[in-house]
């Protein structure tokens, strides 16, 4: 696994305090990325990149060294709420901290999914592919609702699928942070999950969106690595990595759109095979 967990369970109070103080005094001395300058500020010369495979090689590292930086900051956080915890007495004030531990959690497995380079090593278990995308919601749906996003969503699979929980999940967030990027100025998304009607024990996804649209001379290399439709944003390896994930389970990824004026949008299909009954 490339990434380093910032770990939510707390230290000893003494622990936590100097894990703490000692993160906050040497942050502003981590080894960080000068863009401009091409070089690590630590002074590690980083070579010119000419193959996609070299591109990918040096996308892990990057990947894992910023990883590494978020997780330390999530550490230390962590560990103050846990300083804090004795001197709240309310019941109000310790739901405040309990929400505050978990969306920190949250944040650090968000963090791993949005990086890309995430790897579960864990055996594929058998899941229904509802209580992942059921989950994958609660987590987007007050971002959609800030922004003005209607999240719809119509989960009717009664199979389950062979699968690691963990990349699946991550394959599903990343199609809707995508469509929610598409949907910058509010609009609907549409999850649907179902049994398949035209292969047997296998489960169709379906993430469709009202966004502005791809063109169709961007569709071909849409699952490309280091391939991106955002002027300002985005790393290209989003779909890549979906893309190898699925394939990985022994499943199918497309996806189709258009950027026309009366039906614009982007509707993204997965299929998985199913447990054998």
């Amino acid at each position: 696994m490339l990434f380093a967990t910032a770990s939510c369970r707390p230290y000893p109070r003494q622990a936590a305090k100097q894990s703490a103080k000692g993160y906050l005094n040497r942050f502003s001395s981590s080894p960080t990325l000068n863009h401009s300058a091409g070089h690590w500020r630590s002074g590690c010369s980083i070579p010119p990149i000419r193959t996609v495979a070299e591109k990918l090689a040096a996308t892990r590292r990057m990947a894992a060294t910023i990883a590494h930086e978020i997780n330390n900051p999530l550490a230390a956080v962590t560990n103050l709420l846990y300083l804090i915890r004795p001197t709240i007495s309310g019941d109000e004030g310790r739901g405040y901290l309990a929400t505050a531990e978990s969306e920190l959690q949250r944040v650090s497995h968000l963090a791993k999914q949005t990086l890309g380079y995430y790897r579960e090593y864990a055996s594929p278990t058998p899941v229904s592919l509802n209580d992942i995308v059921q989950h994958a919601v609660t987590i987007y749906e007050p971002r959609c609702q800030a922004s003005g996003i209607k999240l719809l969503q119509s989960l009717t699979s009664a199979r389950k699928v062979l699968i690691r929980r963990g990349e699946i999940f991550q394959v599903i967030s990343n199609l809707l942070a995508n469509s929610i990027y598409a949907l910058s100025a509010g609009g609907n998304i549409w999850i649907d999950v179902r049994d398949s009607e035209t292969e047997s024990q296998g489960v169709a996804l379906s993430v469709r969106d009202n966004g502005e649209g791809i063109g169709p001379e961007a569709l071909p290399p849409v699952f490309d690595a280091f391939f991106t439709t955002r002027a300002t944003i985005g790393t290209g390896i989003g779909l890549f990595v979906a893309k190898q994930i699925i394939q990985g389970h022994g499943g199918r990824i497309s996806i189709e759109s258009s950027k026309d004026l009366r039906d614009h949008g982007t509707n993204v299909h997965v299929f998985l095979p199913g447990v054998a009954s």
